[in-house]
């Protein structure tokens, strides 16, 4: 037994041809869904099974630095959850999905696009307007199907991103 634990920490020690890259996908890897700054957005709009609402950036100086703080579409005089917004936000700023699950002109309705469950739509201060539709959950439990202005390519996005886009209005309230 000793031997043993001597050949193995001896070839762990000499050097061979063992691979060190790291085979964890990164987010520059991940196809994106949808990409916005947003510097250029003039409101995302949401639209899920419990309601609607619409967030709306505003230019916020702290300090002589300016940053975007958003508010709920009249709620303004309502405290909000700016963590819970800025999460909404980023689903309809920078959408990354798992993978491509089709290209082309593929039957939406297996994979609950043909009725989305959610909706989040981005108005662009040019006048553009992109919808990110989302299904069915995968088998998994862990993804959601997702397509970008019904475009026919159909993403697997992260359930806990999509997450953020089910919820109900008065989910994004302050509760302090």
């Amino acid at each position: 037994l000793v031997v043993l634990i001597l050949v193995w920490v001896g070839s762990s020690l000499l050097p061979g041809d063992t691979d060190t890259t790291d085979t964890a996908a990164t987010t520059a890897e991940l196809p994106i869904v949808f990409k916005a700054d947003k510097d250029d957005v003039a409101s995302i709009a949401v639209k899920n099974e419990l309601g609607s609402f619409t967030l709306l950036p505003q230019v916020v100086v702290k300090d002589g630095t300016s940053s975007i703080a958003w508010s709920i579409d009249g709620l303004t005089d309502l405290p909000v959850s700016q963590t819970a917004i800025d999460k909404v936000v980023t689903v309809g700023t920078i959408l990354y999905a798992s993978k491509e699950i089709s290209a082309g002109d593929a039957n939406l309705a297996p994979f609950g696009l043909d009725n989305p469950k959610t909706q989040v739509t981005v108005k662009l201060k040019s006048g553009e307007s992109h919808t990110i539709s989302f299904g069915n959950e995968l088998a998994s439990g862990y993804f959601d199907y997702a397509i970008l202005d019904q475009s026919g390519t159909i993403y697997s996005v992260a359930s806990s991103t999509v997450a953020s886009a089910k919820l109900a209005v008065t989910d994004l309230l302050d509760s302090t």
